[in-house]
């Protein structure tokens, strides 16, 4: 079923494709808010893809009723996705009333494990409510930068992230976490 729902939406990414020939990174299909590029960068069939899957995602985690806004983030919102090497990372923003409720949390997460079971590129999802958006933001100015930058609305109100200045310790410290992480796999794998 999984692979099935993949190779569906790969068709119809691929139909909606020839459908919008010309369309740009920062219009989307359905008019979504994107804050990537401004609409200078002309979507490769891949993102489409993945927006397509994102956007079906979003409709059924917001058919929950506990979201405020559900935003697709990173490769995917700026248009640059590679099928199939890319996966949909999804920043989602719960109700404040959902957030304090473990038995209401709960109820999403259950309808969350449903939806990435259906969704096999459905990968890191993160999930905030609008204080703890505020207080993430604050804590890590390098991640909020990112994060205001690189993502596209799929359901709800747009992300509203609090511009703020890059402290030069959130960068060093992501610095230092890329080598960690990715470093030693170039290394393995001889990429430059």
């Amino acid at each position: 079923i999984r692979w099935s729902f993949l190779v569906v939406e790969f068709v119809c990414g691929f139909h909606w494709r020839l459908a919008a020939h010309g369309r740009s990174a920062g219009e989307g299909p359905t008019g979504g808010h994107c804050c990537c590029d401004g609409g200078l960068t002309e979507l490769t069939v891949a993102t489409e893809l993945y927006r397509s899957i994102g956007r079906m995602a979003a409709k059924a985690l917001a058919g929950a009723g506990a979201t405020r806004s559900i935003a697709v983030r990173r490769s995917v919102a700026t248009g640059e996705a590679v099928f199939p090497l890319s996966d949909i990372d999804l920043l989602v923003l719960v109700e404040d009333e959902v957030a304090a409720s473990g038995a209401k949390l709960a109820k999403f997460y259950q309808r969350l494990r449903w939806v990435r079971l259906c969704t096999p590129r459905l990968q890191h999802v993160e999930v905030q409510s609008a204080r703890g958006l505020r207080q993430m933001a604050k804590l890590d100015s390098y991640w909020a930068s990112m994060e205001r930058r690189t993502n596209l609305t799929l359901a709800g109100e747009p992300l509203s992230i609090e511009k703020t200045p890059l402290r030069r310790d959130d960068a060093v410290a992501k610095f230092g976490l890329w080598t960690e992480w990715f470093f030693p796999i170039a290394l393995q794998l001889n990429s430059r």
